[in-house]
């Protein structure tokens, strides 16, 4: 007498198992660099609309940057795009020149954290210039590796 089988057996459920557990273990990886590089793509967006929203200001004021304020409807309250980051302008009040900053809102990124206990900032200048900021507060706007991988990793 044979008898019909209604269901897996232990083996086949194993194998499936397991099977998840590779493609899950290939994926996430993956899926933490891209979300790593949305979030960065945010930073980069809001630093560069907010710059932009200041040279026009400048150029409406005749080239001063005294009283400029973030008016693009993409910034909301010096937040990005996606709020992911809080954009903090200085010097305050602005004048001949600027840093805009770019801090990481409730998280940090091991790939570009500088200093310890701090979240990593990336920051542009009113030269354009790309930069972080330092674990001492100072901007670092040479083309270092990490300044490169903070940029377009």
């Amino acid at each position: 007498m044979h008898r019909k089988s209604n269901g897996f057996t232990l083996i086949e459920l194993i194998t499936v198992v397991a099977i998840i557990g590779i493609i899950t273990a290939v994926a996430w990886p993956l899926f933490e660099r891209y979300e790593r590089k949305v979030t960065r793509t945010d930073a980069i967006r809001g630093l560069n609309v907010a710059a932009n929203d200041l040279e026009k200001c400048a150029a409406a004021q005749g080239g001063s940057y005294t009283d400029c304020v973030l008016t693009s409807r993409e910034i909301q309250a010096g937040v990005t795009p996606n709020g992911k980051y809080n954009l903090v302008i200085s010097p305050n009040p602005l004048d001949a020149n600027f840093e805009i900053d770019a801090i990481r809102v409730g998280g940090d990124d091991d790939e570009c954290l500088v200093g310890v206990g701090n979240n990593y900032r990336l920051v542009i200048n009113n030269l354009g210039q790309q930069g972080i900021r330092n674990g001492n507060g100072a901007a670092q706007f040479v083309t270092t590796q990490q300044n490169r991988d903070c940029w377009n990793k």
